[in-house]
């Protein structure tokens, strides 16, 4: 997975960059791909930028040059507003290396994957309204609160299993969870074959972190 953005959209040396990634979307080919496309079209904006103050620092320095000659005292007063003026914007850059492509691009990844978010939001709403999550729905209809806790409880059980969600002795056909089931027809959890057997894994590391969101928001209704 790490060859689809290194060393061409990500540098090899960004590690933290790469954890980050991978913390957010994980494996998954079309979200490394798609993550890819996004860190090109950041680092173009972050040359367009740069260019732009380039631009801007030749502008003030022409406009310096052609402007009419001022008493000693405007002179010396525009020049300790300029000097101020670098003071401030050295002190602002030393707080800190200023943010790569990666950093950039992950402050505002939902918003860069809006339509991948979007679409596992709509997944987790279908879920929430399943008819196989009416029963348990109708047991807690004198207490709400505790059908929400219980179905937090069982989407967060799903979402820590890192291997997935192991199918019975019988194999998937045999599944009878109703969460599982409807995670499984709203395309929440997928069947996936592994080593130790057939399993449901959620699709990507991305619809976990929609799912967690989901269930917190859930929580604080």
């Amino acid at each position: 997975a790490r060859a689809v953005l290194m060393p061409r959209f990500l540098e090899v040396e960004d590690k933290s960059g790469w954890n980050a990634i991978w913390a957010a979307v994980g494996g998954h080919a079309a979200h490394l791909r798609q993550i890819a496309e996004l860190l090109h079209k950041e680092r173009l904006d972050m040359e367009r930028e740069r260019q732009e103050q380039e631009k801007e620092k030749r502008r003030v320095e022409m406009n310096r040059q052609l402007r009419p000659q001022r008493s000693p005292d405007a002179e010396e007063f525009a020049k300790i507003a300029e000097q101020q003026h670098e003071d401030d914007s050295y002190r602002s850059d030393a707080r800190g290396p200023p943010a790569g492509a990666a950093e950039r691009l992950l402050r505002r990844l939902p918003e860069a994957m809006r339509d991948e978010v979007g679409k596992l939001e709509a997944q987790a709403a279908t879920f929430a309204r399943h008819p196989q999550l009416q029963p348990l729905r109708e047991a807690h209809a004198a207490r709400p609160g505790m059908w929400e806790a219980e179905l937090v409880g069982a989407v967060r059980d799903v979402c820590e299993l890192p291997g997935g969600v192991s199918a019975p002795a019988g194999g998937l056909g045999e599944v009878s969870d109703p969460v599982q089931l409807a995670m499984l027809d709203a395309g929440l959890l997928v069947p996936r074959w592994k080593s130790r057997g057939p399993c449901l894994a959620l699709p990507s590391r991305l619809a976990r972190s929609v799912l967690l969101a989901w269930a917190e928001a859930l929580c604080a209704e």
